[in-house]
């Protein structure tokens, strides 16, 4: 397992590393991309002025990143409807968790779970949110487009269900082989003891 995590993170760095640094190379100055948010007429042409201090500079532009990060899943947790569901299961997959003491290697698996079908909800509403900037009028690519970040965030939600469902088997499947008196198929897939 080890191995596996260690051979996909080499092959990350190797196509992200050369990447990033042709693009950098071949990018022209551009200006700040934040540039929308921020108060004042904006010159796009003279690229914004850098803070006096490089680190505080660097420490409150995070900061507002951060902040702007916040009030993007704020937005998709207050107005979304799907994910009051995302929220509703999340709630109950943590308390489960917590009331069946589920080992640290199971936690992971959890979270990670959690974080990929909220992470999908998030992309789902900006590609939502940005068609519907986009084009006013009914059109066919735009709907296609809305419903496959839909199936996305469909078949992200199936997979952390069935993850749900084989981390918490073997926590439950004692209680219900005392109550049969046999071994089921789940104990077999999830590697409950018999």
């Amino acid at each position: 397992m080890r191995f596996a995590v260690l051979c996909c993170a080499v092959i990350v760095a190797l196509v992200a590393a050369p990447a990033w640094f042709v693009g950098s190379r071949l990018r022209p100055e551009r200006t700040n991309p934040l540039a929308w948010r921020l108060s004042g007429p904006i010159d796009a042409t003279v690229p914004p002025a850098r803070p006096r201090g490089r680190i505080a500079g660097l420490v409150r532009a995070r900061a507002r990143s951060f902040a702007f990060a916040g009030a993007g899943i704020w937005h998709v947790a207050r107005h979304e409807p799907s994910s009051w569901i995302h929220a509703a299961a999340t709630v109950l997959a943590l308390g489960a968790a917590i009331l069946l003491g589920i080992s640290p290697h199971d936690w992971r698996w959890i979270t990670f779970a959690i974080a990929a079908v909220w992470s999908a909800e998030a992309v789902n509403t900006a590609i939502e949110k940005t068609c519907d900037l986009l084009c006013l009028a009914f059109d066919e690519r735009v709907r296609i487009a809305k419903d496959a970040a839909a199936g996305a965030v469909l078949v992200i939600s199936i997979g952390a269900a069935v993850i749900g469902a084989m981390t918490f088997w073997p926590y439950v499947a004692p209680a219900t082989h005392a109550a049969a008196g046999a071994p089921g198929l789940g104990s077999l897939l999830c590697g409950a003891p018999p």
